[in-house]
């Protein structure tokens, strides 16, 4: 079987198979670990409420599982460990980040974001390793990440509610936004595979999305579901692939246009071929001014840069209010120079093909792992790009599920190659 149209009615009833498969073997303590990690970001960033101190409970549960992580990959035997060639790049980012330490004094806040990475370079691992010698299909992540996302869902419901629309009572709009991009992920590789259902929960989410009011979620999410359908082949699909296109786009003109709540969220009245000085700090809610003062101070160390958090301090003695740059990539150029950027984007960039090319094997040859590998893609692709204007790098209940993904296809994707 080589045609992926093919696939969609073909690999369904293989795909539930290898459900009931997976379910008849009880997971171990990493896939309990794992688990609950799935099922913990589902309350986003609720917990950065409760504080003991100068500490919020979500700090506390970064070490947590930075150290759980990293602990049980460690213990696992010599055979089951191992640090496959699409993580090495991220790994050795994480030793310059590690290194930078030694030149450069970190902030507080910035040996939080180190901890975080290092959570996810540990997750990370530990995902790709339990799946891998598990050697069946993982029927947890899917199942897990689901419930999730629907906890989440559930709870801003409530607080919209409560608190209309865009609402940020417990968590906020953005974070809410943001985190449920990776269930949307999810739900699309199952509607590529021909579940109708997915489809209706995919279009849920993208209502809530919008309903939070936050605009790179939205224009993110329609994005990927591009993305979840572009590389088909066949004229068929090419006519289904226009007409996403030209839903997608009626879709945002419309929300964009007509919607007011959401239509109020973009300069009122600004011209948006023209968009400088003022207008264009109004598009971006201030992020080109904060974007314009990080550029200029990353410029006076671009090689090595100024320490882990040194872009926060450097925002945060001009605008008091803000603590982040909103560019991860930015911050990565600004805190660890040009050397530490590269190594960031080679990682990323690794991570990108590695799901791509598992999830084009896969598909090619019928497996029902596909929706695995391509969510992993599609989460990738949700995560990274709203780095351009939001602070997912350094959110726990971003980059933690995500590396379990990611982590699950790369050892699906090895296991099967073996």
């Amino acid at each position: 079987m080589t045609g992926g149209h093919q696939l969609g009615a073909s690999s369904v009833p293989f795909g539930r198979a290898a459900y009931r498969r997976a379910s008849l073997r009880l997971p171990g303590r990493e896939e309990h670990f794992l688990i609950a990690v799935l099922a913990v970001c589902g309350i986003v960033d609720w917990l950065h409420l409760i504080r003991f101190g100068e500490t919020s409970a979500l700090a506390i549960l970064t070490v947590l599982w930075a150290l759980l992580s990293w602990c049980l990959w460690l213990v696992q035997a010599r055979g089951k460990r191992h640090v496959s060639r699409p993580v090495r790049p991220f790994l050795l980012f994480l030793a310059w980040v590690l290194a930078s330490l030694a030149w450069a004094a970190p902030t507080t806040l910035g040996v939080q974001n180190v901890v975080l990475l290092m959570t996810f370079a540990g997750v990370l691992l530990l995902s790709e390793n339990t799946v891998a010698s598990a050697g069946t299909f993982p029927a947890w992540v899917g199942k897990s990440l689901v419930g999730a996302t629907f906890t989440a869902c559930g709870f801003y419901i409530a607080f919209m509610l409560i608190d209309g629309l865009g609402t940020d009572l417990v968590f906020h709009a953005r974070s809410f936004a943001i985190f449920v991009l990776l269930g949307l992920a999810w739900f699309l590789a199952g509607w590529r595979y021909g579940s109708i259902k997915d489809l209706a929960f995919a279009v849920f989410i993208v209502t809530l999305i919008v309903l939070s009011l936050s605009r790179m979620a939205f224009a993110t999410s329609l994005l990927t579901f591009l993305l979840a359908w572009i590389v088909r082949r066949g004229r068929t699909n090419w006519f289904k692939l226009a007409a996403v296109v030209f839903l997608v786009a009626g879709l945002a003109y419309s929300v964009v246009s007509d919607f007011g709540p959401f239509h109020d969220r973009f300069a009122a009245g600004a011209d948006g071929l023209d968009l400088s000085g003022r207008e264009a700090t109004s598009y971006t809610s201030g992020r080109l001014e904060y974007w314009l003062v990080t550029l200029s101070s990353a410029m006076d160390s671009p090689w090595i840069g100024q320490g882990a958090g040194s872009s926060s301090k450097v925002l945060n003695d001009m605008f008091p209010w803000i603590e982040h740059p909103h560019d991860e990539y930015l911050r990565v150029f600004h805190d660890y120079g040009l050397v530490g950027l590269v190594l960031f984007l080679w990682s990323v960039g690794m991570l990108f093909r590695a799901t791509w090319v598992n999830w084009r094997l896969a598909e090619r040859m019928g497996r029902p792992d596909s929706r695995l590998h391509l969510a992993a893609f599609l989460a990738l692709f949700a995560v990274f790009f709203t780095m351009i204007s939001e602070n997912s790098l350094v959110y726990l209940f971003m980059m933690a599920p995500l590396a379990v993904l990611v982590g699950a296809s790369l050892g699906r994707g090895s296991s099967s190659a073996a």
